[in-house]
């Protein structure tokens, strides 16, 4: 949910004037996809390393939303925010690179420190 999230949110302050933005995805958008959030399995995992011996042993089922299509939480995301959301699809490569770009602020091909 994150990456989704961010990427929609990202443009809403840009979008001023306009009702229209752009999600881009590696993906098709009609595939049927449940979410999570990255703060829910981090405040899990806080819990089980604070709490040790309590949880040796213990297995926990990961949980998520309903499954939807990309189509209806891009456009359910974009009611909360009052714009539309076009869905672009690009090859996954340039996604990809475009996910690293954002997360750590070079190319792909860049050398990372």
């Amino acid at each position: 949910m994150d990456n989704f999230m961010g990427q929609l949110l990202s443009q809403k302050d840009s979008l001023r004037g306009s009702t229209t933005g752009t999600f881009i995805a590696p993906f098709n958008q009609g595939v049927r996809t449940s979410f999570s959030a990255v703060h829910d399995h981090a405040e899990v995992a806080v819990k089980v390393v604070r709490e040790r011996e309590r949880h040796f042993f213990a297995t926990y089922q990961l949980v998520s939303a309903l499954p939807i299509t990309i189509a209806e939480c891009v456009a359910s995301i974009g009611g909360v925010l009052g714009k539309r959301f076009e869905i672009k699809r690009v090859p996954f490569e340039q996604a990809a690179d475009m996910f690293v770009k954002i997360t750590y602020g070079v190319d792909q091909g860049d050398e990372m420190n």
